[in-house]
């Protein structure tokens, strides 16, 4: 009788190791099945999940990106940005802050002339990186960079990088910049595709900054040409 207890304990024990071993084998299928979800569709979800909260954000003024002033909710309504602000303007011409019809909040810029009118801002970049730009566009509004040195000297002009199409309704329009500093080129990835470009002057290793404009250069103004929500991060 008490081997049989004695054998009883240990099957029983054998058993609550088993099911303890079960158990832990099926919390690490789980845990993959999440890990690889999120490689896939649920990556793009949780972007998603970001660019509403960073929009939430952005809609009171709150940069949420490396761009300053990226929803143009702290600029006066019906007036260009002046005094201590870091967009800058590209050419005199007709462009200005409105309030109304905007993507986000409350302001965005409008431009209103097809001489290259905009605004421009600098913002510091490291090589050996990969960076995310975006805005929200309607009518014809493009995304244009320089890349420079420290000094302000040019490295490479990639001139317009998305969105030199109109439309009729907010749209995003994206893309990413690699700045490979051990192949020395700078990748660009858009709605075009991919393309390699070796810098005009000086090196990949030399690229400090980004001169980042919203233009709209040569096509027609359509009367509703605006650019609102710009984001430029690192990826």
């Amino acid at each position: 009788m008490l081997m049989f207890l004695v054998m009883h304990n240990k099957g029983q024990g054998a058993l609550e190791y088993l099911l303890l071993i079960g158990g832990g084998v099926l919390v690490a299928g789980i845990v993959l099945v999440l890990v690889l979800g999120l490689s896939g569709s649920g990556i793009s979800s949780a972007n998603s999940s970001i660019d509403v909260i960073n929009e939430a954000k952005a809609a009171t003024g709150v940069d949420t990106s490396l761009v300053q002033h990226s929803s143009f909710e702290k600029d006066s309504p019906q007036g260009i940005i002046t005094g201590p602000n870091p967009w800058h303007q590209n050419t005199a011409g007709d462009w200005s802050i409105v309030s109304g019809d905007c993507y986000n909040g409350n302001n965005c810029l409008k431009l209103s002339s097809n001489a290259c009118t905009g605004i421009y801002q600098y913002i510091p970049i490291s090589p050996g990186k990969a960076y995310y730009s975006s805005v929200y566009k309607k009518g014809y509004c493009r995304m244009h960079a320089h890349l420079l040195d420290t000094a302000g000297s040019m490295i490479l002009n990639i001139g317009d990088f998305a969105g030199n199409i109109s439309t009729s309704e907010w749209q995003k329009i994206s893309a990413e910049i690699t700045l490979n500093s051990a192949s020395n080129r700078i990748i660009i990835k858009n709605s075009s595709g991919t393309s390699e470009n070796p810098p005009s002057s000086g090196t990949v290793s030399q690229i400090s900054q980004i001169r980042l404009y919203l233009l709209n250069c040569s096509n027609p103004p359509t009367g509703s040409d605006y650019c609102d929500m710009v984001t430029f991060r690192e990826k």
